[in-house]
């Protein structure tokens, strides 16, 4: 959905959009601004979800023809404004692209930093990944080719969709604009010579070229869209008649202007309204595309611009464009096509809620807003300033004002901000090598092969190999010995569970989230409650070192579970506290995933408060646990940000992991004894945590990888030992984490940076 990418202007002198009449002098062309207007806001209520609205994408075909239109017009004037008697036609292909960079680069490059800035603070670390590889190709206009190469379906914009996707469209057009003005001089060229400067054609001759062009366009658009829609969609190949249906009108238009009429004119540009209102109608997500029905918008877009070619010949179409309102976005049109696609899918990741059209509405001013200081204060100054100057020192010389020097100095800042956030993220996706450590981690568990190396340690432990999805880096004694490993293959086995064994399920059941918490009256206190306290009862002697000092959990039920085998392994005299509250994710400072617990608790200032009492507190260890909803995002900035503010303190930081999630026990069991369905084989479900993972140890604190204590690459076990692992979905029973006190122990001592004395 392409933004049209020129202000209609003739030889860029007018500052405005502007047309060549033949038979009269430059004219303001106000209802092309309209209709840029009207492609613009068609494809924004798509994006917005607004009912009505499902086939707003025709947008990007009204945008394709306008700047086919506009680009072989200006192209047009320019030969023959330079074709004498003694010499052909010619065009400054230089020039040509320096108005292009000008016009199209400031907004983009800005657009493109701004999303790479906020991508970095609001994503995990997986899809910012993404978006830097968005950026990259973003930046060079090779978008279209990217998701060609993915085979996007762009209308599934249920999956996690790149803020800068409607760059493609963009893409499009200045692959087409690099060809065209070369196609194009060398076509109008083709054949001149003295003798025949009078019989010389040569606005048939471009013609001819743009009519092959866009046939064989159009053909290879029939024959795509059925073969392979996905590609199709986005190829310059498919597009580019669209583009030449513009063109064809801009070169015919002497032609057109000679046989027009007020009759045709109004006619015209009724039946170009009708044919973009039927394409709203009847296009939609599920319709072939672009393809023959292209040809509705495309059409219809050629049809009000026939219409208007002549001011002899006004239509109540070109009217209606021509409303303050419709030119004015017109006006601000590139620039909210840029943004507006960004702000939608940073918006709706932290507020899932906008997702409803109604709720999404709100964003429409603030799109507008931005789009319009972006036109304002980056668009025009760039294209303006300095404007015909030629040499870079008559430029500066032509800056006799203040004000002159004040906005290239903004300019250049504004520059260097987007040229160096650019060069700082924008790269391709890392290679599997550079990519080990973090995006094998999604699915590593899932291949995990615990026998694919040697297995045994000096002291007899069994190591986390991670076999061909690349090993981990947990240290040995905080993984799964050869015994664990036997024990999880074991309770794999089982089937069917013992009447004892589902009385022991039950009682898991009804006991959801086990552990010690705090109260939200806690957070009205000056220091916790003794309810938040956990009472420590020995320990091995292997942590010894906490004697005296203070140990706190932070987070949610997910920490609140281990009290129990935290407290089991701490000397007695340890002063363990939990700030725990259920369903409150302690990175959440802003309140931006859950405002609110089932309880009302307001998480983000219960965050605040428990960072604050472990500044009170400075314990010698902060053990945090903490996962958001399943269809909630983790801010790998935030998470770095926690994690560090605990630092600060002189703690130091323990992020324990999760599990995969298991289905509900009334899911997967029902009224019978059959436990197999209970077994965990999706082992994306906690795919949050290698984000999480990442952010801690960019932090430089300890992440404990549990998955692989609980599962091996077949699944992950409902029983151990005959008993229940898990107390619903994902939270652990107090039997299951007792069972890993010793990589418990194991995990402490490397959170604190102590020698491991084994187990």
């Amino acid at each position: 959905m392409s933004l049209t990418t020129t202000r209609s202007k003739v030889a860029d002198s007018a500052g405005r959009a502007a047309e060549l009449n033949p038979s009269k002098s430059h004219r303001f062309r106000p209802d092309i601004e309209g209709m840029r207007a009207v492609a613009v806001m068609l494809v924004v209520a798509d994006h917005l979800k607004i009912p009505g609205f499902k086939g707003g994408f025709l947008g990007v075909d009204v945008f394709f023809v306008i700047s086919g239109f506009l680009i072989t017009f200006l192209l047009s004037n320019e030969f023959e404004r330079n074709q004498t008697a003694k010499k052909a036609g010619w065009i400054s292909i230089t020039d040509f692209y320096v108005r292009r960079a000008r016009r199209i680069l400031p907004a983009s490059l800005l657009v493109i930093a701004s999303v790479l800035i906020a991508a970095n603070l609001l994503f995990n670390v997986f899809r910012f990944q993404e978006v830097q590889s968005n950026a990259l190709w973003a930046t060079f206009f090779l978008a279209n080719l990217d998701l060609m190469r993915h085979a996007t379906d762009y209308f599934a914009q249920g999956n996690a969709v790149s803020p800068l996707q409607n760059y493609w469209s963009l893409a499009v057009e200045e692959q087409f604009y690099i060809v065209w003005p070369l196609v194009f001089m060398l076509a109008a060229r083709l054949g001149w010579s003295k003798s025949k400067r009078d019989t010389h054609n040569w606005r048939l001759q471009a013609t001819v070229a743009i009519l092959v062009i866009t046939g064989a366009s159009l053909l290879w658009s029939l024959i795509a869209t059925n073969s392979n829609p996905a590609g199709a969609y986005f190829s310059p190949f498919t597009r580019a008649y669209e583009l030449g249906i513009g063109a064809t009108v801009a070169i015919l238009a002497p032609v057109i202007q000679a046989r027009m009429n007020a009759h045709i004119s109004r006619i015209g540009g009724l039946a170009g309204l009708a044919l973009l209102a039927i394409g709203l109608v009847v296009l939609g997500p599920s319709t072939p595309y672009p393809g023959l029905m292209a040809l509705i918008p495309t059409v219809g877009a050629a049809l009000l611009i026939i219409a208007g070619l002549s001011a002899d010949s006004p239509n109540p179409a070109g009217a209606a464009l021509s409303v303050a309102p419709a030119r004015f976005l017109g006006r601000i049109s590139y620039s909210l096509y840029l943004w507006h696609w960004p702000i939608i899918v940073f918006a709706v990741s932290e507020y899932p809620g906008l997702k409803n059209p109604e709720k999404s509405l709100i964003l429409l001013p603030l799109m507008i807003l931005v789009s319009w200081l972006s036109y304002r204060f980056v668009e025009q100054p760039f294209r303006t300033l300095g404007k015909g100057t030629g040499t870079p020192l008559n430029f500066l010389a032509g800056l006799s004002s203040n004000r002159d020097r004040i906005q290239l100095g903004a300019m250049t800042a504004v520059a260097l901000v987007a040229f160096g956030s650019i060069a700082a993220y924008a790269r391709p996706l890392p290679s599997s090598a550079e990519s080990s450590t973090l995006n094998a981690n999604i699915t590593k568990w899932a291949n995990w092969d615990p026998y694919a190396a040697d297995q045994t340690a000096s002291n007899g432990d069994a190591t986390n190999a991670s076999g061909a999805a690349g090993a981990d880096n947990s240290a040995p004694s905080d993984g799964p010995t050869p015994e664990r490993i036997k024990l999880i293959e074991a309770g794999l086995r089982v089937k069917k569970a013992t009447p004892a064994q589902m009385a022991r399920i039950a009682d898991a059941k009804n006991n959801l989230y086990p552990g010690t918490f705090c109260t939200d009256a806690a957070r009205t206190q000056s220091q916790p409650p003794d309810s938040c306290t956990i009472p420590t009862t020995g320990g091995d002697g292997s942590l010894d070192e906490l004697k005296g000092k203070n140990v706190v959990l932070v987070g949610n039920s997910y920490v609140a579970m281990w009290s129990d085998a935290i407290a089991g392994v701490l000397p007695k005299d340890a002063n363990a506290t939990s700030l725990a509250v259920g369903s409150c994710v302690p990175y959440d400072f802003g309140g931006k995933i859950v405002n609110r617990n089932e309880g009302g608790v307001d998480c983000s200032k219960w965050a605040k408060w428990e960072v604050g009492q472990v500044k009170r507190l400075k314990p010698a260890l902060v053990v945090i646990s903490s996962i958001p909803k399943r269809d909630q995002p983790v801010t790998f900035s935030a998470v770095t940000k926690l994690v560090k503010s605990l630092q600060k303190t002189g703690s130091k930081v323990l992020w324990i992991g999760s599990v995969p999630q298991a289905e509900p026990w009334d899911t997967c069991v029902g009224d019978s004894r059959d436990i197999s369905k209970c077994t965990i084989t999706d082992f994306a479900s906690n795919a949050n945590d290698p984000s999480i993972r990442a952010a801690t140890e960019a932090a430089g604190a300890k992440y404990w990888e549990i998955q692989p204590l609980f599962c091996t690459s077949d699944g992950c076990p409902t029983l151990l030992d005959g008993k229940p692992v898990r107390t619903d979905g994902t939270h652990l029973t107090p039997s299951a984490t007792n069972g890993v006190k010793p990589q418990l122990t194991a995990a402490i001592h490397e959170a604190l940076g102590i020698k491991n004395p084994g187990r």
